[in-house]
């Protein structure tokens, strides 16, 4: 199983980062993220949409990673 941390926003949390190999992260939006703030809500970040789908590792290494 993949390392992932819980990713929280104003008390929810909204997702999980989980490692995609030794540089890269993946995020996957949680259930409670989605129903708060709506499916392709971007209130993480314009290129991590909440949705169904993980996002790509370089859109969430590229947020989370620096």
């Amino acid at each position: 199983m993949a390392e992932a941390q819980d990713v929280h926003l104003y008390g929810t949390v909204i997702g999980h980062m989980v490692r995609n190999g030794p540089t890269a992260v993946t995020f996957e939006s949680s259930e409670a993220g989605m129903a708060r703030f709506g499916i392709g809500s971007r209130i993480l970040s314009a290129n991590l949409p909440l949705g169904p789908r993980a996002s790509t590792p370089e859109a969430a290494t590229a947020f989370f990673g620096g």
